[in-house]
């Protein structure tokens, strides 16, 4: 299992490198494994997340939080994306 300070490294690198993650569109998605996507498919979270946008990005306890904009059926509303490393 992760320890909170790679957590912390690896979400840190993620926001503050230049260029950041945040304000980045997604293009596309690469699922190696479909096993790593907990709720509904890898094929549905591509579509979903397809021309997303990473608006904010926050640690909570050992899962990274990426809040996404522009989420197809999103109804405005902002999304979230939550990654565990499972290392």
């Amino acid at each position: 299992m992760p320890e909170l300070p790679e957590v912390e490294s690896v979400l840190q690198m993620l926001r503050d490198a230049r260029p950041s993650l945040i304000g980045r569109r997604v293009e596309r998605l690469l699922v190696i494994w479909d096993g790593v996507v907990a709720c509904g498919s890898a094929d549905a979270l591509r579509q979903q997340l397809s021309g997303a946008v990473f608006a904010t990005a926050e640690r909570q306890g050992k899962y990274m939080v990426f809040g996404v904009d522009g989420v197809t059926a999103d109804h405005g509303r902002r999304r979230y994306l939550i990654i565990h490393l499972r290392m």
